[in-house]
């Protein structure tokens, strides 16, 4: 029997990483249990509910146990007794002695910032350490985001434990942190057994950075199930644009209502999603002309998006982040046969092409986008549905569910499979 623990920031509790439950289904088919830890609520000392908020498969069990030793463990974070405990194990000095120059570099609050990176991994690793005491079975641990989870599970040096962390984009691009620098990024991927990026960017990216760990990568792309090109274009004389994602200011959603406002036909703009930067996004959607419409939906959860999608006209998908790895909403909408604009961040060209939207700078002024919702706009019914055709060709071959997580749990098993062999 092998068992697999898989460590999210806060599924499955709302809010957070909630499209993990696609990729949960598949795992859940692949191994016999699932053990399920929110680590960066345990991290943050936030309390779990009784019933987590998402159901999860009969096979899938939230640790509450597991979840509430790292709790108890994070309440010492960046106490006198928390920093203690850390520098008397051997391993975590030689980390925190390895990692000092280079966090060095950027002053005392980068230091400290380390400092805290290497407790919250050090409680992890103590309870995964307890956990991998107490079973008989080989185990994958699977961090979902590689930042302390991962380096709790990067620590855990075990004959019949495989230790896997998935890597996106926060957790990846270390030249968008300000200053330039993720604690203990190279050092957590020289320990764990291997590093999944999502997009073929964040591949090439830490092979460039780290060629001497380039072995340790695998691209292992994410997925979504079949829209079966369930979204059609409107026929009111309207461009209906959605958008999907936090209003924070990574995702520039600002500039998409500066964009609106250069516009002179009739646009529909939806957007989904909520954060600190609502009320100056509102400010500029009620400076808007009669002719542009404006819905802020806030949050809703994904089967209800997805049902807007189905039930809803849809002309464009439109992201302007300034950072992305491969977003899951630019696959959701490719899935349903929606043509997408965005930002050329990260992994996005991999999901938007010119045959099936349109690929905006890193860095757009308004003007470039609202010359794109013109563009969009003026598209023939015909030259839709081929941009259509082409957005579910690319989730077909790139991002589709039933095909990307079976291989990846294949993958799982076949390494763990040969480091029990060796």
């Amino acid at each position: 029997m092998t068992n697999l623990v898989l460590l999210t920031n806060s599924y499955p509790f709302l809010p957070g990483d909630t499209f993990i439950r696609t990729e949960v289904a598949y795992l859940c088919q692949a191994f016999e249990q699932v053990h399920v830890i929110p680590a960066a609520n345990a991290l943050s000392n936030i309390p779990a509910k009784a019933q987590p908020d998402l159901p999860l498969p009969p096979n899938a069990v939230f640790r509450l146990d597991l979840f509430e030793a790292i709790r108890q463990r994070a309440r010492r974070v960046n106490r006198s007794a928390g920093l203690a405990a850390v520098f008397r194990d051997s391993r975590f000095r030689a980390l925190i002695r390895g990692e000092l120059p280079l966090a060095a570099r950027f002053g005392l609050r980068t230091m400290m910032r380390m400092l805290t990176a290497a407790q919250q991994g050090f409680y992890i690793w103590q309870v995964l350490t307890q956990m991998c005491a107490e079973r008989s079975q080989p185990v994958i641990l699977y961090s979902y985001w590689m930042h302390h989870a991962a380096l709790g599970a990067a620590m855990l040096e075990l004959p019949d434990t495989l230790r896997v962390s998935r890597v996106h984009g926060f957790d990846l691009y270390v030249e968008r942190r300000n200053p330039p620098y993720l604690p203990f990024h190279e050092q957590t991927i020289s320990r764990l057994d291997w590093v999944c990026p999502i997009s073929q960017d964040g591949v090439n990216t830490l092979s460039n950075l780290y060629p001497q760990l380039a072995h340790r990568l695998r691209l292992f792309r994410l997925g979504v199930e079949d829209g079966q090109k369930g979204s059609s274009p409107s026929s009111d004389g309207v461009l209906h644009v959605v958008s999907c994602s936090t209003l924070t200011p990574v995702k520039r959603v600002g500039l998409i209502a500066d964009a609106l406002a250069l516009c002179n036909f009739p646009v529909h703009w939806t957007h989904f999603g909520r954060g600190e930067q609502r009320a100056a996004v509102e400010q500029k959607a009620a400076a808007l002309p009669a002719h542009v419409q404006v819905e802020l939906k806030g949050y809703v959860d994904n089967p209800t998006l997805l049902q807007y999608y189905r039930e809803n006209p849809v002309d464009l998908f439109l992201n302007v982040s300034s950072s992305e790895g491969l977003p899951v909403t630019l696959m959701e909408a490719a899935s349903y046969g929606i043509p997408i604009a965005a930002t050329s961040v990260g992994g996005v060209n991999e999901i938007v092409t010119p045959r099936s939207g349109w690929l905006l700078p890193a860095n757009p002024s308004p003007q470039q986008i609202a010359d794109v919702l013109r563009a969009a706009s003026e598209l023939s019914l015909t030259q839709r549905q081929e941009m259509a055709q082409a957005a579910h060709q690319l989730w077909q071959e790139r991002v589709n569910a039933a095909v990307q997580y079976p291989a990846f749990c294949q993958f799982l098993k076949t390494q763990l499979s040969q480091k029990l062999a060796s």
